[in-house]
C-alpha cells in the first residue's frame, strides 16, 4: 500500500508540473507549438493516473517526462533571457529584430512541429491504456495481470517516443536559437561599429575644425592693433618673455581679471604674423559645460593636431583607430603620447620659436590629472628648446602645486593679475552684477532668476570682502549651481554671515574628501589656523604623520574655495579672516572634521616638530637660510620664527588627549639630537629652551587617577621629555666653566644631585616687557631619580645616536644641503642626549 500510494503521488506531482508549465511558465512564449505540446503532455499524464503499471516502467516514464519538461523550460528561458538582457542593456530595436528572427526561423518551426507531432502520438497512445476489470476476485487478478502487461508495453513505447523527441527538439531548437542570437549580435555589432565610426568622425571633425582653439575669425573682434586685446603691461611683458630664458609664462588671477582676454590677445598677436621671432603653434581654451571643451584629453589631441600640420593625417588615423575600437582608456594615453610625437616630428627641420597657449586648465573635468599633465608639458619644454608655453588659469592648488614649485622656477615666469576689488567702491551689487554672469555655471542664471542679484547684494550688506568670498565659493564648484546659491541664501539670518559662509564651505567639502584620510583635513586646518606663517606641502607632509606632499596638495585642492598655494609654493588662505575664524575660541559648537577651537596646543606641537624633525637634511635648511643670507655677525636666523611663536601658543594651550598629538610627541622623543643642534647653532639659551618645552609638556592640575589611558600615555611621554631637558639644563647651568664639551654620565648625575639640593630650578623664557612667562620647575629629586639617572649602557646608546646624527649633518654640510656652522661640527661637541 505504501509503494502504491507513493507511485500515485508521483504521478499527481508529474501532472502538476506539466499543468504549471502550460498555464504559467510558458506564458508569453514565442513558440506556440511548444506550448501546445506542453498542454498535450499535461493531458497525457492526466490519462495515466489510476492505470495499473509496473513501478519500474512508470518511474522510467516519469523521468523521461521530467527531462522533456526541463528541455521546454530551458528553451523558453533562453529566448526570454535574450530579450530581457536586450531591454536592460542593448540599443532599442534589437528586441524587435530578435522576435522577427525567432518567428521566421524555419528550422525552429520544423523542430516545434516535430515535437508537437511526437507528443500528439504519445497522447494518442495513452488513449489505449486500460483500467482494471472484473467482479470476482479470480477475474480481477487475471484482468489486472493482463491489463498491466498491456499498459507497460504501451507506456514503454510512449517513453521511447518522448526521449527521442526531446533529444531532437533540444538539439535543433538550441541550434536555431543560437543562429538567431548570432544574427542579432552581428546586427548589433554593425550598429555599434557604425555608431563608433560616426562618433569618431564627429570627434575628428571637432578637432579639425578647431573647436576650443583660437580662430582666425576672432581677428575682427580685436581691431587692427594685434596687441589691442592684451593689457598694455601684459603685452610688453609677453614680448620680453619671448626673448628670455624662461619658456613657460604662467598668468594667474581670480575669475574675471582678464586672463582669457590676454590669452586670446596673445594668439591674435602671434597669428597676425607681426612677430618675426615667434609663431602660434596651437591653442586651446577650456570651458566647463561642454563635454569636449572641458576635457584635457580633447585639449591635448587638439594641440597635437595644430602643432604639426604635415602630420595631421597620422593623428586622425590614430584617433579614429582608438575611437573605432571604443577604447577610451587607450585614447587617453594616446592623447598624452601623441603630443610629444608631433613635437618630435615638428622639430625635424629648422624650427622657429613656437608658442602653445592653454587657457582655463583649472576648469577641466579631470582635475586629478592636471598635476601629471603639467609635469609632462614642463618636460616637453625642457626637451624642445624652441617650444614656449603660455598658461592662463585661476591659481587653483592643483595648478600652483606644479607651476609654483621651486624646482621649476628656472623655466616658469609667473605674472599675477590682481583682483582690483577697490574699483567697486564697496558696492557689492555692482560687483555681483559684473561677476556672476562670468562664472560659466551662472552665465544665464540671473536672466532666469532675476531676484538672485538682489538677494546676494542684501546678503553682503555692503561688505565687498564677503561678496568676493561668496563669488569664490560659487566658482569653486560648477556642477551644482542651484544648491550652492541655496546655501548662500540659508545664511541670510545668521549673526555672522561670513562665519556662516565658512562653516557652509567646510560642510560642503566634507563628503568629497578622501575617506582613507579621515583626520588629515583637521590637521591641515590646524596648520592654517595656528602656525602664524605659511608652510609648503613638503613641510606639512614632514610634520604630519604618513601624509605625502601629494596628499596635502589634493586636500588643499578640495579646500580651494578657502585655500590656495601661492607663488612661493606656500599654502595660504584666500583671506586672513579664515584663519581668525578657525582660531575663534568663543564659537558655539564644533566645526566640521572635529576641529577644536582650541588648537594652540597643536600649534606648539608643530613648532616642536619643526625643530626636531628626524630628517636633518630637510629640516635644518628650512630653519636656517643659505650662507649668503646670514647677518654680518654670522649668526643664522630661522626663516620661520618657530621659537618666537612658542610663547604665544604655549600660553594659550590647554591639555589634550588627541591621538594626533600623541603621535607627534612619540615622533619627538627620538629627535632630541636635532633639536639640541638647532638650539646650539641658533645661539639660544639652553635653559630658556627647556623652560618653554616644559611649559608645554607638563600639564598642571591634572589628577592621573581621573584621566583616561590616552591622556595618561600623553603625560608619560611628556614626563620623559621634560626629565631629559631637566638633566641637560642642570648640566649647562652648573658646568658653564667646563672647557671640555664631552658629557659623561657621572657629570650629569653630579649636576642633577647639586641642582636638586634646593629642590627648585628657576627657568625664565628670556622674554622682555609685559606678559613675561616665568616657569618655576619644582622637582623632587626622589621623584625623578629614575628618569634622569644614566647608566653606562644607556650612555653608550646615546653617544651612538648623537655620533650618527652629527655624521649626517657633516655629510649634508659637505654637499651643500646643511647649514654653514664653522667651528661647530669640527669641534668636540658630543653631547650624550638620551631618547
Amino acid at each position: 500500500m505504501d509503494g502504491a500510494f507513493n507511485i500515485a503521488r508521483y504521478i499527481d506531482m508529474e501532472f502538476l508540473l506539466w499543468e504549471d508549465l502550460a498555464k504559467r511558465r510558458l506564458d508569453g512564449t514565442m513558440l506556440p507549438n511548444m506550448l501546445k505540446a506542453a498542454e498535450k503532455m499535461a493531458k497525457t499524464v492526466d490519462a495515466i493516473r489510476g492505470k495499473p503499471f509496473e513501478d519500474v516502467v512508470l518511474v522510467t516514464f516519469c523521468r523521461s517526462s521530467i527531462r522533456l519538461n526541463c528541455v521546454l523550460q530551458e528553451t523558453d528561458s533562453k529566448i526570454k533571457d535574450v530579450l530581457r538582457f536586450d531591454l536592460h542593456g542593448e540599443p532599442i530595436g534589437a528586441s524587435d529584430h530578435f522576435r522577427h528572427m525567432i518567428a521566421s526561423s524555419k528550422e525552429l518551426q520544423a523542430r516545434e512541429q516535430d515535437l508537437l507531432s511526437a507528443i500528439a502520438q504519445v497522447q494518442n497512445q495513452a488513449s489505449g491504456l486500460r483500467s482494471r476489470k472484473g467482479s470476482r476476485v479470480i477475474d480481477l487478478i487475471g484482468s489486472l495481470i493482463r491489463t498491466r502487461a498491456d499498459n507497460d508495453a504501451i507506456l514503454k513505447g510512449m517513453t521511447e517516443k518522448i526521449d527521442s523527441s526531446a533529444a531532437l527538439f533540444q538539439a535543433g531548437a538550441s541550434t536555431a536559437i543560437d543562429e538567431c542570437i548570432s544574427s542579432v549580435a552581428n546586427l548589433q555589432q554593425r550598429k555599434e561599429e557604425f555608431r563608433l565610426a560616426e562618433q569618431a568622425a564627429q570627434f575628428i571633425e571637432r578637432i579639425s575644425s578647431g573647436a576650443g582653439s583660437y580662430h582666425a575669425a576672432d581677428d575682427a573682434q580685436h581691431g587692427s592693433d594685434p596687441a589691442a586685446s592684451m593689457q598694455e603691461d601684459i603685452a610688453a611683458d609677453v614680448k620680453q618673455w619671448l626673448s628670455g630664458s624662461k619658456h613657460v609664462y604662467l598668468l594667474t588671477g581670480e575669475p574675471n581679471t582678464g586672463k582669457s582676454q590676454n590669452a586670446r590677445g596673445l594668439c591674435h598677436y602671434l597669428s597676425a604674423a607681426r612677430s618675426s621671432t615667434a609663431k602660434l603653434g596651437g591653442s586651446f581654451f577650456l570651458a566647463p559645460g561642454d563635454e569636449d571643451l572641458e576635457s584635457l584629453q580633447f585639449a591635448l589631441l587638439s594641440l597635437s593636431y595644430q602643432v604639426a600640420p604635415p602630420f595631421r593625417t597620422m593623428i586622425v588615423d590614430d584617433i579614429r583607430e582608438f575611437l573605432y575600437c571604443g577604447e577610451d582608456v587607450q585614447l587617453r594615453h594616446a592623447a598624452i603620447d601623441l603630443l610629444p610625437k608631433c613635437l618630435v616630428a615638428a622639430s625635424s627641420g629648422a624650427q622657429a620659436t613656437t608658442v602653445l597657449v592653454l587657457d582655463g586648465i583649472d576648469q577641466c573635468s579631470e582635475s586629478l590629472e592636471v598635476p601629471g599633465l603639467l609635469r609632462r608639458l614642463l618636460a616637453f619644454v625642457r626637451e624642445f628648446p624652441w617650444l614656449f608655453l603660455f598658461i592662463a588659469a585661476c591659481p587653483r592648488p592643483n595648478v600652483m602645486a606644479v607651476l609654483a614649485h621651486p624646482t621649476v622656477s628656472d623655466i616658469v615666469y609667473h605674472r599675477q593679475l590682481d583682483d582690483d576689488i577697490e574699483r567697486w567702491h564697496g558696492n557689492p551689487a555692482e560687483y555681483f552684477q559684473y561677476t556672476l554672469p562670468r562664472i560659466p555655471a551662472y552665465k544665464d542664471y540671473s536672466n532666469i532668476h532675476p531676484n538672485t542679484l538682489r538677494e546676494l547684494s542684501q546678503l553682503a550688506n555692503g561688505d565687498i570682502r564677503f561678496a568676493q568670498l561668496a563669488m569664490r565659493y560659487l566658482h569653486a564648484e560648477n556642477r551644482r549651481p542651484e544648491a550652492r546659491l541655496n546655501r548662500l541664501r540659508s545664511i541670510a539670518n545668521s549673526d555672522s554671515p561670513l562665519e556662516a559662509l565658512y562653516i557652509h564651505q567646510l560642510e560642503t567639502l566634507a563628503p568629497f574628501l578622501s575617506p582613507d584620510r579621515p583626520r588629515f583635513p583637521r590637521t591641515l586646518l590646524r596648520f592654517v589656523a595656528h602656525t602664524g606663517c605659511s608652510l609648503t606641502p613638503d613641510e606639512i607632509s614632514s610634520f604630519a604623520h604618513e601624509i605625502s606632499a601629494d596628499d596635502v596638495i589634493r586636500t588643499v585642492d578640495d579646500f580651494r574655495a578657502v585655500l590656495t598655494i601661492d607663488t612661493s609654493w606656500k599654502i595660504v588662505p584666500h583671506d586672513v579672516s579664515f584663519s581668525r575664524f578657525l582660531r575663534n575660541m568663543n564659537r558655539k559648537g564644533e566645526l566640521p572634521f572635529g576641529l577644536q577651537a582650541d588648537g594652540a596646543l597643536h600649534a606648539a606641537s608643530i613648532c616642536i616638530a619643526a625643530i626636531s624633525n628626524t630628517s636633518p637634511v630637510t629640516a635644518i635648511p628650512r630653519l636656517l637660510p643659505p650662507p649668503n643670507l646670514l647677518p654680518r655677525d654670522g649668526r643664522p636666523q630661522p626663516t620661520i620664527p618657530f621659537m618666537s611663536l612658542w610663547p604665544r601658543y604655549l600660553s594659550e594651550s590647554r591639555p589634550s588627549a588627541d591621538p594626533d598629538l600623541i603621535l607627534q610627541l612619540d615622533a619627538f622623543v627620538p629627535s632630541l639630537p636635532l633639536a639640541m643642534y638647532a638650539w646650539v647653532v641658533e645661539p639660544f639659551d639652553a635653559h630658556c629652551a627647556a623652560s618653554i618645552v616644559a611649559r608645554y609638556l607638563v600639564t598642571p592640575h591634572v589628577d592621573l587617577e581621573e584621566v583616561d589611558d590616552v591622556l595618561e600615555k600623553t603625560l608619560s611621554i611628556r614626563r620623559r621629555i621634560i626629565s631629559d631637558f631637566y638633566a641637560f639644563v642642570c648640566y649647562v647651568q652648573l658646568r658653564r666653566d667646563r672647557g671640555d664639551q664631552h658629557i659623561f654620565a657621572a657629570d650629569i648625575i653630579q649636576a642633577i644631585a647639586e641642582g636638586c639640593q634646593d629642590k627648585i630650578v628657576y627657568c625664565n623664557t628670556g622674554l622682555h616687557g609685559p606678559g613675561d612667562l616665568t616657569f618655576t620647575f619644582n622637582l623632587e629629586a626622589e621623584a625623578y631619580q629614575g628618569h634622569v639617572s644614566v647608566g653606562a649602557d644607556s650612555l653608550q646608546s646615546y653617544k651612538s645616536i648623537t655620533e650618527d646624527f652629527l655624521t649626517q649633518m657633516q655629510n649634508a654640510e659637505q654637499v651643500g644641503n646643511g647649514p654653514s656652522t664653522p667651528g661647530l661640527l669640527e669641534g668636540t661637541f658630543r653631547a650624550a642626549l638620551w631618547t
